[in-house]
């Protein structure tokens, strides 16, 4: 029996080996999978699993990431378009639509139902009618823009930190009867890759009419 489940381990490393340092929790690739045998069902039972298997879950994270400060498919990144802005052009509001100071206080808003319930706090709840989902241009003004960007960076670290900490089987947890975190997870990320567009396009206004 000794020499089956070291020849399962021994398999199992092999297979493991094509991780190669590139996932986010490759340390943890470097135990192998607890395995048992239970004689009434005659099965390998593996107890543990390496967390290179998690695969839909490195996608979501690679998805954040990528948005933020990565090489997204679609172009620019988070950090590359709004590093580029000045305090001005954040406030300056288009004759139709919102401002791009606005915009991302929405796309934090909306992260924030994501952060909070991977947190644990599965109480809190985000409505478009909360006055902060689309503040006032007044309540605007009085906000620093600096702070604005940190509280966006401050939310991509707890939102990734908490998805390493997740396998792909909460995904399939709810977060509010019927509706799933990994539905809620990629929404997040549409909506945010959705409202870089409209930021991107009041820059360019703002530019063009300089």
């Amino acid at each position: 029996m000794r020499s089956t489940l070291r020849a399962i381990r021994r398999t199992w490393a092999k297979w493991f080996h094509w991780c190669n340092g590139s996932c986010t929790v490759c340390s943890d690739c470097l135990f192998l999978p607890e395995i048992q045998f239970n004689a009434v069902a005659s099965a390998i039972i593996f107890t543990q699993a390496c967390h290179c298997m998690n695969t839909l879950i490195q996608h979501h994270i690679g998805h954040f990431e990528a948005f933020f400060n990565g090489s997204p498919w679609y172009g620019s990144n988070y950090s590359r378009i709004i590093d580029s802005l000045t305090e001005e052009e954040a406030n300056w509001w288009p004759p139709y639509g919102h401002s791009i100071h606005g915009l991302l206080l929405h796309m934090i808003k909306w992260r924030k139902s994501l952060s909070e319930r991977l947190l644990g706090n599965m109480d809190f709840v985000a409505t478009d009618n909360d006055p902060d989902n689309w503040p006032e241009a007044e309540a605007i003004q009085k906000m620093n823009w600096v702070d604005t960007k940190a509280e966006f960076a401050r939310q991509q670290k707890l939102i990734v930190d908490a998805l390493r900490d997740k396998d792909d089987a909460f995904l399939e947890e709810d977060f509010l009867p019927g509706k799933k975190f990994g539905w809620l997870i990629q929404g997040v990320i549409d909506h945010d890759i959705y409202h870089l567009g409209q930021i991107a396009t009041v820059r360019g206004l703002i530019r063009a009419s300089a």
